[in-house]
């Protein structure tokens, strides 16, 4: 009067059976090809939409940006001797066409800069940024 509940064991050997079997996805493969190569407009329909799609977005997106300004605030005072980490990445930012870099004093005054649109980003550099960079390249086991 009632069926039997199908088993996980007797779905997953119905699977095996029909789905997963070798000649089976080998005939799905092969009759798929076939119907493909005979219906020409949906051959090119399928290869050259994923090209055309690329090409646009890849006009709309456009080249590499080139002077992005960005305001720069380094209160920075070095570790030992002066030397200043702070101040290498600053000039190996200016060495390229990147960025444009604009000092100013404060941080607040940076801020507002990048609020009214002047500027894109900003980058600051606190107090202690060397003397707590190195502290951390020296102790990575507890950073």
């Amino acid at each position: 009067m009632f069926q039997e509940k199908p088993t996980c064991t007797k779905i997953i050997d119905y699977c095996k059976q029909s789905m997963l079997n070798p000649k089976h996805l080998t005939a799905c493969v092969l009759k798929d090809s076939v119907i493909l190569i005979r219906n020409k407009p949906l051959m090119v329909f399928q290869f050259l939409l994923p090209l055309i799609q690329i090409s646009i977005i890849l006009l709309a997106i456009g080249g590499n940006p080139k002077d992005v300004p960005i305001a720069v605030v380094n209160e920075d005072q070095g570790y030992m001797f002066g030397a200043s980490l702070s101040e290498r990445y600053i000039s190996y930012l200016q060495k390229g066409d990147l960025v444009k870099l604009e000092f100013y004093k404060t941080l607040d005054e940076a801020e507002d800069s990048a609020l009214n649109g002047k500027v894109t980003g900003v980058a600051y550099f606190g107090q202690n940024y060397t003397r707590d960079l190195v502290s951390r390249a020296l102790d990575f086991q507890n950073t």
